[in-house]
């Protein structure tokens, strides 16, 4: 197996049952999906498909708004000449 094969199956497999979840209208669960997320542990790329894939729920999902702003505040201490280009039109 190539590197990184077992860790892109298992993205996939996260952001299917983000998909079902948000599908399915179980936002609590969605929302505990998103508390469990360890910002500081996660690439740039992944951040932000977790908030890509929840915008449309936005208005639903209470936790979403606070991890929007640990991830701002993440980006900014990591990357904080692309913290904002990278978080626009997600929050």
């Amino acid at each position: 197996m190539e590197d990184g094969y077992l860790e892109d199956v298992i993205v996939d497999d996260l952001f299917s049952y983000l998909d079902y979840l948000l599908d399915e209208g179980k936002f609590d669960e969605c929302n505990e999906f998103l508390k469990a997320i360890k910002v500081d542990e996660e690439s740039i790329v992944y951040l932000i498909a977790i908030l890509s894939y929840t915008l449309s729920a936005k208005d639903k999902l209470d936790y979403r708004r606070e991890l929007v702003n640990i991830v701002e505040k993440h980006f900014n201490e990591t990357v904080p000449d692309r913290a904002e280009r990278l978080l626009r039109g997600l929050k």
